[in-house]
């Protein structure tokens, strides 16, 4: 009896195998088809994903591309507004010019290749540090020839009349007290690397405004302390300076009115002429244009100044 239960027990083993050896194919066949899917799978998001970012790079590329165009004329424009102060400005501005038509032909052919875009990004740092070399240049020699002189001379005159006709109008206190200002020296200053401030005629260097001014010999008025109130005034007409930067309200002696002051500091005078300076540092950037400069003493109407930015 046992031996044939053992041959049935055979023969069920037998026939089964094929159906293992079935299954497990199915099973690789299975694998390997899911596998290979996974694979077309990532390699089709492997490809959308660089055809994305080659459209992003081409997209950032034209837009790198129009600003470095865009800058390109700007730096063109800021370099011709000094032309026709002297021969040797002129001549720097020529030669100024001619490396910035370089780059516009060099920058023209980056523009037309989407893997060129580090190239490009280099180009556009290279075109910053040649205008700031070139203002540089510019500024050196504008400051150490005076060329804004004579403009600065006509526009001081301008504001002087204003402030005189706007005097006469004022009679409510004893003008024979008021302590008259007179040489008003306003000098914008940038600041070098190592910290120190040097005179300039470029609105985007200018950090700080030092005005110096003469107050006259006036026997009426007392010796002793008195507040000095400065007002820079804006192209626009605005009283610059912020709280944090040091300005604040003051009322004028001759209306009673309320104004802005840009800064302000205490002097020891001595009824006698005598040189006085008032320093006035911003953080924001200046923009160009005529600027004018009001000193008041003791909260009257001292004396006016001017200066130009470029």
């Amino acid at each position: 009896m046992q031996p044939k239960i053992k041959k049935m027990a055979d023969n069920n083993s037998s026939s089964k195998t094929p159906l293992i050896i079935i299954l497990l194919l199915s099973l690789g066949l299975n694998g390997y088809l899911f596998y290979s899917g996974n694979k077309k799978s990532d390699a089709i998001t492997n490809l959308t994903s660089r055809v994305d970012s080659l459209s992003t790079a081409t997209a950032n590329l034209s837009v790198k591309a129009e600003e470095t165009s865009a800058k390109l004329g700007e730096t063109e424009v800021n370099l011709e507004e000094f032309r026709g102060k002297n021969a040797e400005l002129d001549s720097l501005l020529t030669v100024a010019n001619k490396e910035i038509s370089a780059k516009k032909a060099r920058i023209s052919e980056l523009k037309k290749d989407a893997s060129k875009k580090k190239e490009l990004e280099a180009e556009l740092a290279s075109l910053k540090v040649l205008q700031e070399n070139y203002l540089e240049r510019i500024d050196s020699l504008i400051t150490v020839n005076n060329l804004l002189k004579q403009e600065v001379v006509t526009y001081q005159a301008t504001v002087q009349q204003q402030s005189d006709q706007l005097a006469s109008q004022q009679s409510t206190i004893d003008r024979g007290s008021i302590i008259s200002s007179d040489n008003i020296l306003a000098v914008p200053l940038k600041q070098k690397g190592s910290g120190k401030f040097v005179p300039t005629a470029i609105a985007s260097k200018t950090k700080r405004v030092e005005v110096c001014f003469d107050l006259l010999e006036n026997k009426i008025s007392k010796p002793g302390t008195k507040i000095i109130y400065l007002q820079v005034i804006s192209p626009e007409g605005v009283v610059l300076g912020t709280d944090a930067s040091g300005a604040g309200n003051f009322t004028v002696k001759d209306d009673n009115s309320q104004a802005r002051y840009t800064s302000t500091t205490t002097i020891e005078y001595q009824n006698k002429r005598k040189n006085y300076c008032v320093g006035w540092s911003y953080d924001l950037p200046l923009v160009k244009g005529n600027y004018s400069v009001k000193v008041y003493t003791e909260s009257a109407f001292s004396g006016v100044g001017a200066f130009i930015l470029k």
